[in-house]
């Protein structure tokens, strides 16, 4: 509590940071939405990434959201008017986006030197 009263301009940069964030979020579910040839407004995505966000925040406890980004995507779009496909294609844009990510950590990770005894500190007793 007292981070909030003694540090308020952290507080305001973390909230602004954030909030650009999902703003990312909903122009990149725009441009997958029209890279799918789908003419959407920008308010429309908005809309859906609100929604998405809201489905992740309420289904947190499942493993890597499997089925529920998905379920998600599609519920948004059709009470959007756009059809159930669509939806389904832009959570699956996604998977892969997120697949294509966690190769290219691991193959940092799998090419990054190996710690050494030298190099761990032990501390003595």
């Amino acid at each position: 509590m007292t981070f909030y009263r003694r540090r308020p301009g952290c507080l305001s940069l973390s909230v602004a940071c954030n909030l650009l964030g999902w703003f990312a979020s909903a122009g990149e579910t725009w441009l997958i939405l029209r890279f799918l040839g789908v003419d959407v407004s920008i308010p429309t995505a908005l809309v859906i990434e609100a929604f998405s966000t809201g489905v992740r925040f309420a289904t947190f406890f499942v493993p890597a959201q499997i089925g529920v980004a998905e379920g998600g995507s599609v519920a948004a779009c059709v009470a959007l008017g756009l059809s159930s496909a669509t939806g389904l294609s832009l959570a699956l844009v996604r998977r892969v986006r997120e697949t294509a990510w966690i190769g290219v950590g691991l193959l940092l990770l799998a090419g990054s030197p190996r710690p050494t005894a030298s190099m761990v500190a032990v501390p003595e007793a």
